[in-house]
């Protein structure tokens, strides 16, 4: 994926940019995950909408960020620590991970700077939320606006993905309280943000009804690969599905096993392959690839393309997870054929499903994949009638302005924060 472009101002004519503070996590400017592209997407359109600021942000080594025309990238180097020593503190492991002495330091310092407002992506920066509500500039009438930038709902996602994972008998005691940990935090974020930002329109009904008022501005992810120009879809690409995403996430690799488990026999039976593009940790490589017989890990790739090119569907297999999946975007717009679980398919526009391989188990999904793989012309009638209703509704710039508006709107009527 592209890294963020240059701004282009947006902001009305005459009219001062918005300043914003971004906190988060791993700089995003060189994204290499469905989580990273996202902050970059939103990052980037709110530059390109006319804000300016700083971010804040843990580099990520073997990956140096680029210069950004309007943002200030202040990086830290990430902490050594593990998760063990959450279970003794209020914060959720990831959190726990993210918080250090010199991150809140920085924060401390950045916020005796002015901005209009302070964007926290993703939820497991609310351990920045104490950091912020005490410090003396939030407690002014021109105090600034505080966004949380959620990426799903986090409420309800938590508990299913501890409930779901199993594992040992430490892994099982352990998941659902660093669960019930996240779903504090995440209230506590929703409450004291002035906006919210919901990835799908169903979060932002979700939201709206645990927070009747708030303002809650619905940010789709964007799309800014442009539509590639692909090999002719026919017979002579090999019977191959391709899964495209990191496999970090333990409820990511969840997914992976559960539909393995279900589609290696179906898949070996028919002689079709399954390709994995992404980064996964070399033991869960060598337990899977020892495991089922159908699967081959490529691991991280410069460039999607060529993988996709060789490929006859893309697979979406999740059962377990919550918003938007940034998948089907590289999927449609390079003119693959998506076969998904339907319960996932959330944030596309309508009919897009018509033009999708869908079904509701692993197993349904891997049957449903078999008998349409060498049906050439089915596939690439899904493939162009996804490409269409999709074509004209990703656009990043959109994003970018309906978030600058609301921050914009907020100004205006922000006070102390309590």
């Amino acid at each position: 994926m592209r890294d963020i472009e240059p701004a282009t101002p947006r902001a009305a004519e005459g009219a001062e940019p918005l300043k914003i503070l971004w906190l988060t996590r791993e700089s995003p400017l060189r994204p290499d995950r469905g989580d990273l592209l996202y902050s970059n997407g939103v990052l980037g359109a709110l530059l390109a909408a006319g804000a300016r600021g700083v971010m804040l942000a843990y580099a990520r080594p073997g990956r140096p960020d680029p210069g950004v025309e309007g943002l200030e990238v202040r990086l830290l180097t990430p902490p050594d620590g593990g998760r063990l020593l959450s279970l003794f503190t209020p914060l959720p492991s990831d959190a726990y991970r993210q918080r250090s002495k010199p991150f809140v330091a920085a924060v401390k310092q950045a916020m005796n700077e002015q901005f209009d407002a302070i964007v926290i992506d993703y939820y497991t920066m609310g351990w920045t939320l104490p950091v912020i509500r005490a410090h003396p500039s939030m407690r002014q009438a021109s105090r600034p606006v505080l966004v949380y930038l959620s990426h799903q709902d986090e409420q309800a996602l938590r508990p299913q993905v501890a409930k779901a994972v199993g594992g040992s008998f430490a892994m099982r005691a352990v998941l659902p309280l660093d669960a019930a940990k996240g779903v504090r935090m995440d209230k506590a974020l929703a409450a004291a943000a002035d906006i919210i930002t919901a990835i799908t329109e169903e979060d932002r009904r979700t939201f709206l009804a645990r927070a009747p008022g708030k303002t809650v501005v619905t940010l789709t992810p964007g799309y800014e690969g442009g539509i590639a120009a692909v090999t002719p879809f026919d017979g002579t690409r090999p019977r191959r599905v391709i899964l495209v995403g990191g496999l970090i996430w333990i409820a990511k690799r969840k997914n992976l096993v559960d539909f393995l488990e279900a589609a290696d026999p179906v898949f070996q039976a028919a002689g079709v392959e399954l390709q994995v593009v992404g980064h996964a940790e070399p033991d869960f490589i060598d337990e899977m690839t020892a495991r089922f017989g159908c699967v081959r890990f490529e691991g991280p790739v410069e460039a999607l393309g060529p993988f996709i090119d060789q490929a006859r569907i893309g697979l979406m297999p999740d059962t377990l997870g919550a918003g938007f999946k940034m998948k089907y975007l590289d999927y449609i717009f390079r003119g693959l054929p998506v076969a998904t679980i339907r319960s996932q398919v959330v944030g596309l526009p309508p009919g897009v499903e018509e033009d999708m391989i869908a079904a509701d188990t692993p197993i349904a999904l891997a049957h449903a994949i078999v008998e349409a793989i060498d049906d050439v012309e089915r596939l690439r009638t899904m493939s162009v009638g996804a490409l269409d209703k999709c074509r004209h509704a990703f656009a990043w710039i959109d994003r970018g302005e309906a978030l600058y508006a609301a921050i914009e709107a907020k100004r205006t009527r922000r006070r102390p924060i309590s």
